[in-house]
């Protein structure tokens, strides 16, 4: 069975569809829970109307589908903002002028 650390390496895998980069160095996930074969994933979007919310949903769920049953809640506190981010990822996305 895996344990948190184990998760959240995977979730490194899983890239926002739209700006190409993890979820984890996005600061999109709040949380990650192992109990028994059932791994919860809290996480959030940029902002409540994304439209890549179901996706991402698929795509940690694919990511984490070896590991056992897996289970994404999106969670809206806090609410996501750009300091959330790693340094070196928010500072590649001013660079590119995705934000500023």
């Amino acid at each position: 069975m895996p344990d948190r650390s184990d998760i959240i390496e995977r979730l490194y895998t899983v890239e926002d569809p739209e700006l190409g980069m993890n979820l984890v160095d996005l600061g999109l996930i709040y949380g990650v829970a192992v109990t028994g074969g059932q791994i919860r994933v809290d996480a959030t979007l940029t902002y409540p109307g994304c439209p890549f919310g179901s996706i991402i949903i698929e795509k940690i769920k694919h990511a984490l589908a070896d590991f056992g049953d897996v289970t994404v809640r999106i969670i809206w506190e806090p609410p996501w903002n750009q300091q959330m981010m790693a340094e070196e990822t928010l500072e590649e996305l001013r660079f590119a002028g995705r934000i500023r």
